[in-house]
């Protein structure tokens, strides 16, 4: 009798196991077709965004292998060296998402994969939190491309001119760095000077920086860098936030 009831526990917790592979295998191929879906209907293929204040995610799309390149940037508090870069292809193959880094495929039958998995589907959550934010902007603002040496006055009574482009020198392992200098004419004349910024390593471009004006005037306006293209033009989403 009890070595029946050890078989059957056998059954029970393999069958078990089965189960909740199974669910996990399903979680992330919805994940891994969600993230594919939004990354491959942009430009570069690609889309970084902030994990905490330093670590940036990186989803990238390769249209010719169905894959995609997971990449974690680990950046050095107060520094722009990079402390930590981890990158992932995650693939989906033989029904089962897949994921392979420095050419070990790890499986689930693999003792790493389940922490994997995991650190993956958090990404994806903060990945898909992040469009929601943009999506909510995008409906609620006004997207803008200014191009170099262009003025465009928008309808809160203030105007932006995009005078120039700097480039800065960095040394080999830290990332390339771009700032686009602007000219916000307010509605008294008053003219201030503001700046936004690309930051790309290895080809992962960091997420566009934000600003936040910080005048009573435009308090309520938030900006955020959609695209950003050196020495020709920057496209930015201009919306408004709620202000206790």
């Amino acid at each position: 009798m009890k070595k029946l009831f050890v078989i059957l526990l056998f059954y029970v917790n393999f069958f078990s196991c089965k189960a909740q592979s199974e669910t996990m295998n399903i979680k992330l191929t919805e994940l891994f077709n969600a993230v594919k879906k939004k990354v491959e209907v942009t430009k570069w293929k690609n889309i970084s965004v902030y994990k905490k204040k330093h670590e940036v995610i990186n989803f990238q799309y390769v249209e010719d292998t169905s894959e995609i390149y997971w990449t974690t940037i680990v950046k050095e508090i107060g520094g722009r060296k990079p402390r930590k870069i981890t990158t992932y292809k995650v693939r989906y193959d033989n029904r089962k998402i897949q994921f392979e880094k420095d050419n070990i495929v790890f499986e689930n039958s693999n003792a790493e994969y389940k922490s994997i998995a995991n650190s993956f589907i958090s990404d994806v959550l903060v990945f898909n939190e992040y469009q929601e934010e943009i999506s909510k902007e995008i409906k609620n603002g006004k997207i803008i491309t200014l191009k170099k040496g262009e003025t465009i006055k928008l309808e809160e009574g203030f105007s932006l001119s995009l005078t120039k482009f700097i480039s800065k020198h960095v040394f080999a392992g830290q990332p390339s760095y771009a700032r686009a200098e602007l000219i916000l004419m307010l509605k008294n004349n008053r003219r201030e000077k503001i700046n936004f910024s690309d930051q790309f390593l290895n080809g992962i471009n960091y997420p566009g920086d934000t600003w936040l004006q910080s005048s009573n005037q435009l308090k309520k306006y938030f900006f955020r860098v959609l695209t950003f293209k050196y020495d020709e033009s920057i496209t930015l989403v201009i919306s408004k936030k709620e202000i206790d």
